[in-house]
């Protein structure tokens, strides 16, 4: 696909720029870190959830 048709086929949508947002290479592991924090506090609940409803059902 050339440029020219890719502005053409945006044109045809309506769209007039595109936006591009990137972050640096240097944002790669703390940005790893707080997604892998996010997931494990995530788990950590769901498994602390399932040990109380197990708890309650089988107490």
């Amino acid at each position: 696909m050339s440029q020219d048709d890719l502005v053409d086929c945006l044109a045809s949508l309506g769209a007039s720029e595109r936006y591009h947002d990137y972050h640096p290479a240097s944002h790669f592991r703390p940005l790893q870190l707080v997604e892998t924090g996010i997931l494990l506090a995530l788990t950590a609940l769901a498994v602390f959830a399932a040990f109380r409803v197990l708890r309650r059902l089988h107490g």
